[in-house]
C-alpha cells in the first residue's frame, strides 16, 4: 500500500448518494440514469434540490437535451425525483432528490441491524459541510415510520378511486402514494386536494384523464385555474 492513496471522505472533495439507488434502482433506470441521478446529487443543497439547466447537465454527460427529458422522466417515474418547474418565471427546473430506502411499502429490502451503515450522503468542497440527499417525511408532513403512509394518504386515494370509479389507479401504488402525499405537500390539506379530484371529476377533459394521483400533482392547478369561474375558488398553495 505504499505509495498508493486511498479517498480519505474527510478531505470533502466527495459527494455520496444512497447504496440502494445502486442496489435497487441502476437495473431500473440504466447507466444514464444513474449517471444523471449523481449528476443532481452533485449539485444538490442542503434541502435536497439543485438548479442546474437541462444544457449544462447534457454537456457534463455527453448527451443530448432530449435524452436529459427522458432521463428526468424515469428518474420521476420511480420516485426518485420530483420535478418543479420554473418556466413560468422565467428560471430553471428545481430537481428535488425524494427520500429513498427501505419500508414496509417497498419490497425486496432485507431487515438490516445497522441502517446507518446504509445512509446516503454527498459532502460539497467545504469538508465541514455534509448533507443527506433525503426529504424526511417526519420532518415535512409525512408519516416518519411508514413513508407516504398516513390516514389522510389512505382517505384521498380511496375517494379518488370512488370518484373516479376506479378499481385500480395507474402506475403502482407506491407511486400514487409518493404522489399523494407531495400533493399534501403542494396543495396545503386533504380537503384541498378532495376538493381538486371533485373539480377534476366534472371536468370533461380532466375526468378521462384523472386516473393517478400524479395526474393530480401535475395538474391540480390547472384543474383549479380552468374551473374556478364554475365552483367555490380554492386555495392552492403552489
Amino acid at each position: 500500500m505504499d505509495g498508493i492513496k486511498i479517498r480519505d471522505i474527510r478531505n470533502g472533495d466527495w459527494y455520496w448518494i444512497h447504496k440502494v439507488i445502486y442496489e435497487r434502482y441502476a437495473e431500473k433506470i440504466g447507466a444514464l440514469g444513474l449517471a444523471l441521478y449523481n449528476a443532481y446529487a452533485y449539485y444538490a443543497d442542503r434541502q435536497a434540490k439543485c438548479f442546474p439547466t437541462q444544457k449544462t447537465i447534457a454537456k457534463k454527460l455527453g448527451i443530448g437535451r432530449r435524452t436529459v427529458q427522458k432521463l428526468n422522466k424515469i428518474l420521476e417515474e420511480n420516485g426518485l425525483i420530483r420535478i418543479e418547474s420554473g418556466k413560468e418565471k422565467g428560471r430553471a427546473n428545481t430537481i428535488y432528490l425524494l427520500r429513498v430506502g427501505c419500508s414496509e411499502e417497498a419490497q425486496g429490502c432485507a431487515s438490516d441491524p445497522h441502517p446507518s451503515a446504509h445512509e446516503g450522503h454527498t459532502v460539497n468542497k467545504n469538508k465541514n459541510n455534509r448533507k443527506e440527499l433525503t426529504i424526511d417525511p417526519s420532518k415535512e408532513g409525512g408519516d416518519g415510520r411508514h413513508t407516504f403512509g398516513n390516514e389522510d394518504v389512505n382517505s384521498l386515494i380511496s375517494f379518488l378511486k370512488e370518484r373516479m370509479g376506479l378499481k385500480k389507479l395507474d402506475g403502482s401504488e407506491r407511486q400514487n402514494r409518493r404522489y399523494c402525499w407531495l400533493c399534501l405537500r403542494k396543495f396545503g390539506s386533504r380537503e384541498v386536494v378532495e376538493k381538486l379530484i371533485e373539480m377534476g371529476a366534472r371536468s370533461k377533459f380532466h375526468s378521462q384523464n384523472l386516473t393517478s394521483f400524479r395526474y393530480l400533482y401535475n395538474h391540480g392547478v390547472k384543474i383549479a385555474n380552468e374551473l374556478r369561474g364554475k365552483m367555490n375558488r380554492v386555495a392552492i398553495i403552489k
